[in-house]
């Protein structure tokens, strides 16, 4: 969130929410996977052992698990703030990545559980277009021109003291 803080104009902070949201996507991808399709036991530990390697595995587990916890939380955050901002196209293109990110992370997973089952995996060829429209809603997403307009200030109504300051001044 630093970066979005950082950041002095309206349009680059919201630009650097959405990235921010964007990156906690990534970090959660593993958990929604391993919950989604119910993996558990020696398939999560080879899994895990597919991201770090060598790692025990309840080590492996406590460190993606507390990654997961930490990333939903900022993508909270970053969420709330966009709705504040009124990002509504920006959170659209942020659910659809979402869902299509969470789509080629998991046919890589399957791919490599595949893989290391020893056979072979009947959808790996749709793997590349998967990844390339991740990477053009990630592109549009970041690009900045579906950015919400900027609110406009309104003039506060001037009080009847300071109309009466006004005319006497007068």
């Amino acid at each position: 969130m630093l970066s979005v803080a950082e950041r002095r104009r309206r349009d680059r902070q919201i630009v650097a929410l959405r990235a921010v949201h964007l990156e906690q996507i990534h970090r959660a991808a593993l958990v929604r996977y391993l919950r989604q399709h119910r993996i558990t036991g020696v398939a999560r530990d080879q899994t895990l052992q597919d991201f770090y390697g060598v790692m025990d595995p309840i080590r492996a587990t406590v460190a993606e698990h507390r990654n997961y916890v930490l990333s939903v939380s900022s993508q909270l955050c970053a969420y709330d703030l966009l709705k504040m901002v009124e990002d509504k196209r920006g959170l659209a293109l942020l659910q659809d990545y979402q869902g299509t990110y969470g789509q080629f992370f998991g046919m890589f997973c399957d791919q490599a559980r595949a893989t290391r089952g020893g056979t072979r995996y009947v959808l790996s060829g749709l793997i590349p277009e998967a990844k390339g429209e991740a990477a053009a809603l990630r592109r549009r997403i970041l690009g900045g021109d579906l950015l919400p307009p900027t609110p406009v200030a309104i003039k506060p109504r001037s009080s009847r003291a300071a109309r009466f300051r006004r005319a006497r001044r007068a």
